[in-house]
């Protein structure tokens, strides 16, 4: 990008880009000259995901809908994790998933929601978790 295109302020991860631009123009320069290069490779830029949109709209970005003054995490990661909490839950009150299994999963999520604004999310999720292991035994929160 910085060399071929003469783009400095862009970010990459694995296979999502983002470029920054405030000339609507250049990013569709941009957008085309990125297109040929992987074409170049037999590549292709997602057709509905190579957008140019004013950074007021938001970013979908790894799980984020990141904006000029906040990150979000995105829905459906919010409900997937409480969809696992409650099979964890299940899992751990019938014997099949063990303790720390289930403490490793919850830290590595909480590692990602924390980098938004997700504070009554995780209020709201972690709420409803209990934790209990077969008949009559003492319950643990998460």
């Amino acid at each position: 990008m910085k060399q071929v295109v003469k783009v400095r302020p862009y970010l990459r991860y694995v296979d999502d880009m983002v470029v920054l631009d405030c000339d609507k123009s250049r990013l569709t320069e941009i957008r085309s000259a990125v297109h040929e290069r992987l074409a170049s490779d037999r590549l292709r830029l997602h057709p509905r995901k190579a957008q140019i949109s004013p950074v007021v709209n938001g970013l979908n970005l790894l799980g984020y809908l990141v904006y000029p003054a906040q990150r979000r995490l995105r829905s459906d990661n919010g409900h997937r994790f409480s969809r696992k909490l409650r099979h964890m839950a299940q899992g751990y009150r019938a014997g099949r998933v063990e303790w720390d299994t289930v403490v490793a999963s919850i830290q590595s999520w909480i590692g990602h929601a924390q980098h938004a604004d997700t504070e009554g999310l995780r209020r709201a999720i972690f709420s409803q978790a209990v934790f209990t292991r077969g008949m009559g035994q003492e319950t643990t929160s998460a």
